[in-house]
This record gives structure tokens, C-alpha cells and sequence, in this order.
């Protein structure tokens, strides 16, 4: 079990960016059967957001971990 929890913890943030980007890519695939243009629209810029706060998340937690390791 602590094993379990050090992989997650230590490849983790890899993980969670790989989901967001592949639900993000997997949206963006289907957005075509999504009946309303607005809708569409807020769609897309909802998984941009997600998409930017996915990377900015990662590279806060990284930072941290760079100044733990030092």
C-alpha cells in the first residue's frame, strides 16, 4: 500500500496532466455533435480554462518539489 501511495504521490501530477489533455482532446473531438454554436462556444472555452489551470497547477506543484529536494 505505501508503495501504491508514493507512486502516486511522486508521478501524480503526469497522471492528472495525461487525463485532463486526453478528456480535453476527446471534447474537442465530439464537439461537433453538440447542437448549439453558444454552447459549442462556452464548451470550448471552459476546456481551455480547465486546460491553462491543468498546466499552471503542474508547474506550482513541480516548483515545490524542485525546493524540497534541494
Amino acid at each position: 500500500m505505501q508503495k501504491v501511495l508514493n507512486f502516486l504521490i511522486k508521478y501524480g501530477i503526469y497522471i492528472h496532466s495525461i487525463a485532463v489533455i486526453l478528456f480535453v482532446y476527446i471534447v474537442q473531438q465530439n464537439i461537433d455533435r453538440v447542437p448549439r454554436d453558444n454552447f459549442k462556444l462556452a464548451l470550448s472555452i471552459c476546456l481551455l480554462a480547465l486546460a491553462i489551470f491543468n498546466l499552471a497547477t503542474s508547474a506550482i506543484a513541480l516548483k515545490k518539489r524542485r525546493k524540497e529536494q534541494k
